[in-house]
């Protein structure tokens, strides 16, 4: 009977402990907002540059695979976008052009 005794508190002790993380999940739970449709809970969406700022882009892209801080703060004034965005754009072309030459390549 005494292990039976040791096993029953045992097992109660876990349930209640089990409860009492519960309750404290419960109370503490914090409700985000809702993202905005057509948003990812990310964030921001994702930039969607015009055919004529991609056509500017590919441009200044084929003439030199990197721009300066100033350039890129220009470009972004001028398409009223974040800077982070023609960043991105540079960096993920650099990426494709990268994947392309190892193609060629190969």
């Amino acid at each position: 009977m005494g292990n039976a005794s040791r096993w029953f508190k045992h097992i109660t002790r876990m349930a209640d402990a089990n409860n009492v993380r519960k309750r404290k999940s419960d109370s503490s739970e914090v409700k985000k907002p809702q993202p905005k449709q057509g948003q990812t809970s990310g964030g921001k969406s994702k930039t969607r540059f015009t055919p004529e700022q991609l056509l500017t882009l590919n441009k200044i892209f084929e003439e030199r695979k990197y721009i300066d801080e100033k350039e890129r703060q220009e470009l972004a004034e001028n398409f009223n976008v974040a800077e982070k965005s023609i960043h991105n754009w540079f960096q993920n072309a650099r990426t494709r052009w990268k994947k392309a030459v190892f193609v060629e390549q190969s």
